[in-house]
């Protein structure tokens, strides 16, 4: 690039990395302001609980406040639940049904009446005590609920909350969690009545049961309303989803509280340990501020000490990362204006003019052309289409900075080998400089998706995929063309374009043996795992080692770094520049294509929105520096193969050739050793 076009480009960066750094304090401002975490138990396992240690529900809840509960979820009972209990009643009458409540369920009748109109309500006499010396039977008249048919098919509907259990919940001192259930709430008239009883209990969060979300499709933005008058916050629960529950996460603007929780089914299996490392977890990288914690029912020497020390270790692990226990707030409102987010498609214009450059160095009147063109849609498309130029200017960083990273690689060694200094200390210094081109990558496409859907994850960046497999697909056609002769020896009197087509003519033209296509099937097979491996929810899970490694460096380093970048990728760039160094192309670009896998995982960070802006930034530290590490164990076990090597071959040779060769062996030590 001439000294203009440099200029110019540099000027397009800085703009968009400006933009991008405001929308990074900006966002971390946010997460930062909302460090209150609730741990939620559930209602019906505390009676469990109460009922295996021999204390009654009262003192049960008592002793988990202590551990370090705030709050405990109650779900709203079901008809067939009360049926059971013995709370009401059902008898035939005239053809129809008439459902009794007992003394202090008169609130079933009105939530029948609240979700199906067929049920009226009539006042009727029944049989009752009083406190009289003889007990006489005396007659004294109830609401029932009336209906012409029968009840079969509504066991599931909700009938209200058991007031004795709300009366329990608050003489412990925790607060409640209303749990609505969503069965045959069909109508406003029903939404309204099972808001306004979630709203009277006296809770500020609503994690509804089941699998489905109150209104589901057509009354969601109804329910958004009705929950934002009663001042309820939505929990939406992560990695479960339930019908529904995005359509009103949206409606509600991403003002919602994110939920974690471990399943029945799996608390089966899992121990305390790694429940305590799921929910830190939680916290920490995912912006969950609702904690439903479930207890343990396995056999264990004392339930209620075991399910006690549980909750308080994770009570007392997250006070220590600074988190206050407390009903869990909505995170704050990020909206980024217009014009940021034109000055971020600028950054990646630079970018896409930069690569551009390095692959085929532009005609000037063609580039100011380029330049121009995209400028005009640089600052167009967030005003005509904002939705689909966010998406679009993600997508494009994602793609263009991993591979101008390793594209810049030659230019940079060549600009290096006039300095003094060893070929593994600029290998080092060439590694966290590709890395920090990336990284501008990473914070333009973070900054194009500062918006409050994408913080708390209900929107989702959908080029993950692309992202991986698209860069490392463009560098295997440069990479393979850069390494032949016919590009080395073109591009030092042609144009960097005409040697690179005709380095692809060449490496094209090889002629194909069985390992190039044994090869090839394993690279293909390595970039299928790595994609269904990536994204928020992957269809393949880690092993069972790899889960043990990653938790053992969650404890080291508290924020884990990704395990392709530390013993894959970086390792595999550092050798790769130190080969390039040596002038080795052909054995260094496959290297320097596995290092690009570094690259694209450090961007693909910046992914995942919904996990705070600086934890991000410290996985990517932690990568670059461990991935070093590793990659000089890498160098230093090729170095001792290689003296392995030629010490065995001299062992297989005659005396007097042996002896010939010793000076030579000693020269080619030397030269490693100096070259390192």
């Amino acid at each position: 690039m001439v000294k203009n076009q440099r200029s110019f480009v540099i000027v397009l960066l800085a703009l968009g990395l400006l933009a991008a750094l405001w929308a990074a304090y900006q966002r971390v401002w946010v997460e930062s302001s909302n460090p209150t975490v609730a741990l939620c138990l559930d209602y019906g396992e505390v009676q469990r609980l109460a009922a295996l240690t021999g204390k009654t529900i009262e003192q049960q809840l008592v002793e988990l406040r202590e551990a370090g509960a705030t709050h405990v979820a109650l779900a709203e009972s079901s008809l067939t639940d009360m049926l059971l209990l013995d709370r009401v009643s059902l008898m035939a009458d005239s053809g129809r049904t008439r459902l009794v409540p007992q003394p202090g369920a008169e609130y079933v009748v009105e939530a029948l009446a609240a979700r199906l109109s067929a049920v009226e309500i009539e006042e009727y006499g029944v049989a009752g005590s009083t406190e009289s010396e003889e007990y006489e039977l005396s007659s004294h008249r109830v609401p029932t609920a009336v209906w012409r048919g029968d009840f079969t098919g509504f066991g599931a509907i909700g009938v209200g909350y058991d007031p004795a259990a709300l009366a329990a919940i608050a003489a412990s001192g925790l607060q409640p969690v209303a749990r609505p259930v969503a069965d045959f709430c069909l109508t406003r008239e029903a939404v309204d009545y099972s808001v306004q009883s979630a709203a009277q209990t006296g809770a500020r969060v609503v994690v509804f049961n089941g699998t489905r979300v109150v209104g589901e499709s057509a009354l969601i933005k109804h329910v958004a309303r009705r929950l934002e008058e009663h001042n309820l916050s939505f929990g939406m629960i992560e990695l479960v989803p339930q019908q529904g529950a995005s359509a009103l996460a949206t409606a509600l603007g991403g003002r919602i509280v994110r939920c974690h929780s471990v399943s029945a089914e799996e608390m089966l299996l899992m121990s305390a340990r790694r429940g305590w490392e799921r929910f830190l977890l939680a916290v920490t990288e995912r912006k969950v501020r609702l904690c439903y914690v479930r207890l343990f029912f396995t056999p264990a020497t004392d339930i209620g000490a075991a399910n006690f020390s549980y909750l308080s270790d994770i009570s007392t692990s997250l006070q220590k990362l600074g988190y206050r226990p407390g009903t869990p707030e909505q995170y704050g409102q990020v909206a980024l204006p217009t014009t940021a987010l034109m000055l971020l498609a600028l950054g990646v214009l630079g970018g896409l003019l930069w690569w551009m450059q390095v692959l085929k160095e532009l005609p000037a009147r063609l580039f100011w052309v380029t330049a121009g063109a995209g400028t005009l849609i640089a600052i167009g498309a967030p005003v005509v289409a904002p939705g689909m130029a966010r998406s679009l200017i993600a997508l494009a960083a994602a793609l263009i900075f991993p591979a101008l990273a390793i594209c810049l690689i030659p230019a940079r060694i060549e600009s290096d080998l006039p300095q003094g200094g060893g070929k593994l200390l600029r290998a080092v210094g060439l590694t966290a400089r590709t890395a920090l081109v990336s990284l501008m990558g990473g914070l333009l496409m973070a900054g194009a998706m500062t918006d409050s859907a994408y913080l708390v994850g209900i929107s989702q960046f959908r080029g993950v995929k692309p992202a991986q497999a698209l860069p490392l697909l463009v560098l295997l056609l440069i990479l393979s063309a850069r390494a032949t002769e016919t590009y080395q020896r073109t591009v030092r009197t042609h144009l960097r374009w005409q040697a690179l087509r005709d380095g692809m003519a060449e490496a094209g033209g090889h002629m194909v043996r069985y390992w190039h296509v044994a090869l090839i099937v394993v690279a293909t097979g390595a970039l299928g795992y790595m994609l269904i491996r990536s994204g928020n929810e992957a269809v393949v899970g880690p092993s069972g080692f790899e889960l043990q490694l990653r938790a053992a460096l969650d404890r080291l380093l508290v924020v884990r770094p990704r395990t392709k970048e530390i013993f894959i990728g970086y390792p595999a760039l550092l050798v790769g520049l130190m080969l390039l160094l040596q002038g080795r192309w052909k054995l260094s670009w496959p290297l320097l294509l596995v290092g690009a896998i570094a690259q694209v995982s450090l961007v693909n960070t910046f992914c995942h929105m919904h996990t705070p802006l600086v934890v991000s930034l410290v996985r990517v530290a932690h990568g670059l520096w461990l991935g070093i590490l590793a990659g000089l164990v890498w160098w230093a076990i090729k170095l001792a193969g290689e003296r392995y090597w030629r010490w065995a071959r001299r062992l297989e040779m005659p005396r007097d050739e042996a002896s010939s060769t010793d000076g030579e062996m000693h020269s080619a030590e030397d030269t490693h050793t100096s070259e390192a």
